[in-house]
């Protein structure tokens, strides 16, 4: 006659581990049972605290709290560096960091001496830490800005997913600081990130600023980044392109839907033969032309910069650096404007190419911008391609001046 047993496994969710309990029949017995207990990062969990969990016999009496229990499943040491020691569960531990994963697998010293050394916390935070992970203790009222930092740390280091997002979803309601910003980076997370870049774009000091461009330049740009989309946000109705002006320097607008169609920089309208009322046709500097909303379907996906009458070159070096400096549109030159340089006689002109030359001279050039074709000159980094000398590295850098960029054009 089949019997019935009672086996009982531990499995790790979001929330901590969960006691499951499952019938299985036969006369084999429980040593008979092929499937293991737990998931396949666990299974090779000889250990006397993995068979005093996953079996039990049918009488349910003998199952106790974990707070009883515990100390029957014991079977490692932990020792900090700041002092202290005490013992925990290595299946505990094991299911719910990969680190101390691996730190117990078979061959490691830390499994051989059923000894682990923390360093990333005192005996006390780690005690919280580790609370936290026992069977149904987790809850995210837990985390609070006064343990939040310690258990950021340690959940960062033993790589413990669940409470690293609960951390981050305490920091997210604490203020936004320079720290904290520089601290989300270095943490990788990415909403807290976001959040503090935003903020402190709205109300840094200037301290601010050069505490992040000590520490992090890719910070502060993440924060100039912020700046620059709140002007955007803030730009009156008149600097949406409502209809479809050509010859016209433009960005994205407030129904922008592409993507990164436009690499999050400047494009300029041009004409096009497959150009349908209410959308126009933008060519960005990178290459990329496409159609975009000026009324069509009710949106529009532009912002007017303005009409191009000046750029600035910066960067220029070797023999080039007299091209440094701002220009301003001198004449035309193949159906497309020329530019000359303020108190100098560098040139910027169209010939198949955009290109820069040291003189007032279209016969050559130090710097071009390859394979684009817009109306005025394209912002963005240059290249030396066609000056075979090799003496006029590194190529520069064109943009709008900053008045340019905040003067409307006439048509829009």
């Amino acid at each position: 006659m089949h019997q019935l047993i009672y086996v009982d496994s531990v499995v790790f969710f979001a929330q901590g581990l969960h006691r499951r309990r499952c019938i299985v029949p036969g006369p084999f017995g429980v040593a008979g049972y092929a499937q293991p207990c737990f998931p396949p990062t666990a299974c090779d969990l000889a250990l006397p605290a993995f068979e005093a969990m996953k079996r039990k016999n049918e009488d349910d009496t003998n199952w106790h709290s974990w707070e009883n229990m515990q100390s029957d499943w014991d079977d490692v040491m932990l020792k900090f560096g700041t002092g202290g020691s005490r013992a925990a569960c290595s299946v505990l531990l094991r299911m719910s960091s990969p680190v101390f994963n691996s730190m117990l697998s078979s061959g490691m010293r830390e499994a051989q001496n059923r000894t682990i050394q923390v360093e990333v916390a005192t005996k006390e935070d780690f005690e919280i830490f580790y609370n936290l992970l026992r069977p149904g203790a987790f809850r995210a009222d837990k985390v609070t800005q006064h343990n939040v930092e310690a258990l950021l740390t340690i959940s960062e280091y033993y790589q413990v997913g669940f409470l690293k997002h609960a951390c981050e979803d305490q920091l997210l309601r604490l203020p936004a600081t320079p720290d904290r910003l520089l601290q989300a980076e270095n943490m990788g997370l990415k909403r807290q990130y976001a959040r503090c870049a935003r903020a402190l774009a709205k109300q840094c000091m200037q301290e601010d600023l050069e505490q992040l461009r000590a520490a992090s330049p890719t910070a502060l740009m993440a924060v100039a980044t912020a700046m620059r989309k709140l002007l955007q946000e803030d730009e009156p109705e008149s600097r949406i392109l409502k209809a479809a002006t050509l010859d016209v320097r433009v960005r994205r607008g407030p129904d922008w839907k592409w993507h990164n169609q436009d690499e999050e920089g400047l494009g300029m309208t041009v004409d096009g033969t497959d150009r349908a009322p209410g959308w126009v046709i933008v060519e960005w500097d990178h290459g990329l032309r496409a159609k975009y909303r000026v009324g069509a379907e009710g949106k529009y996906d532009l912002r007017l910069v303005g009409r191009v009458t000046s750029v600035l070159v910066q960067g220029a070096g070797g023999v080039g650096d007299s091209c440094n400096g701002r220009y301003h549109i001198e004449g035309c030159f193949n159906g497309k404007p020329k530019f000359k340089k303020q108190g100098g006689s560098a040139i910027m002109y169209y010939a198949g190419r955009w290109k820069i030359n040291h003189q007032d001279s279209t016969t050559g050039w130090y710097y071009c911008y390859p394979d684009c074709d817009v109306p005025t000159p394209p912002t963005g980094h240059w290249s030396t391609q066609g000056y075979s000398n090799g003496d006029a590295d590194p190529a520069p850098t064109v943009q709008l001046p900053v008045q340019d960029e905040t003067t409307t054009a006439d048509a829009s």
